[in-house]
């Protein structure tokens, strides 16, 4: 299916099926946003994108730490694997740099899990990328 913009960004899907669709845009640095729409409300079906932001993560740790996998939990715990882009890092060897996200204000917790180790960091998200660090 073919999608077609005009000047201000209005879409138009020519030659879609009858019946109700999901639509989901994406946009670097926004959070993934999704609807259903009817047939009967294609013309006025409005979808806006929220920003998103970035944990950008120095991981200090030695390297006899090993692999890490990495999670990013909500403040009640809950996984936000799926708020995580394809370029958002799922592993990592220290030392080195993580790079997670888009993800909505709020609370959240950074774990490292490894054989041998489990750490966890707590960033803040208000309205801009944010920075941590792991010793």
């Amino acid at each position: 299916m073919s999608w077609i913009t005009d000047a201000k960004g209005v879409g138009t899907f020519p030659g879609t099926p009858a019946g109700t669709l999901r639509v989901t845009a994406i946009a670097n640095g926004h959070l993934a946003s999704s609807m259903r729409i009817s047939q009967d409300n294609r013309a006025g079906a409005v979808l806006t994108l929220a920003p998103g932001y970035r944990a950008l993560v120095s991981v200090e740790l030695t390297s006899t730490s090993g692999p890490l996998l990495v999670r990013v939990l909500n403040d009640a715990g809950r996984p936000m694997d799926t708020w995580l882009d394809g370029v958002s890092d799922r592993g990592i060897e220290p030392p080195g740099r993580l790079f997670l996200g888009p993800l909505p204000p709020g609370d959240y917790v950074i774990e490292l899990r490894g054989a041998r180790e489990q750490r966890q960091e707590w960033i803040k998200i208000v309205d801009c990328d944010v920075g941590a660090t792991f010793r």
